[in-house]
């Protein structure tokens, strides 16, 4: 029996090791490098903003920031998608601009944030409930970037019969 279980425990030893040599090799394809000359945008916040709040009129912006050293310049297009969260937990896509997306046309220069109106309270969704906001900028990699992980922002809003907040 003894020489069973120091089996046992030979292989439950090399299996760890084997297991800890696995999880701290990485392919290397795994090592991302960025150039440093290039612009890079962030979308740094989603803004609901209005000047009529009582008549429930909002619109929607959002911050971009170039954190690159280079100017950003071109299109910018930006994909904006409503969630409504079924019972507070599931997300379901209530409204999104894939035909008419919002854009911007300019430059924006390094370390420079600038706001960008993306819709108004037209393409907004009418019900009651709790949403996420998701907004991505340059999606189609028009404007070559450093990193474009970085592009996208998800906040969560919840809307009353009049007022976003």
């Amino acid at each position: 029996m003894e020489g069973k279980s120091a089996l046992l425990y030979k292989s439950l030893v090399l299996g760890v090791i084997v297991l800890f040599i696995g999880v701290g090799i990485q392919p290397a394809n795994a090592i991302v490098e960025y150039d440093d000359d290039l612009p890079d945008l962030i979308v740094e916040d989603i803004e609901l903003y209005s000047r009529q709040p009582e008549a429930g009129y909002y619109e929607l912006y959002s911050k971009i920031t170039n954190i690159g050293d280079s100017p950003a310049s071109g299109r910018f297009e930006f994909k904006v998608i409503f969630y409504r969260l079924l019972f507070g937990i599931f997300p379901f896509p209530v409204s999104c601009f894939e035909d008419d997306k919002p854009f911007k046309s300019g430059i924006i220069m390094p370390q420079e944030t600038q706001d960008h109106f993306l819709c108004d309270d037209y393409d907004f969704p009418s019900r009651i409930g709790i949403y996420i906001i998701f907004v991505e900028i340059n999606m189609d990699k028009i404007v070559e970037e450093s990193n474009y992980d970085n592009n996208v922002r998800i906040e969560k809003h919840r809307k009353s019969l009049v007022y976003w907040y």
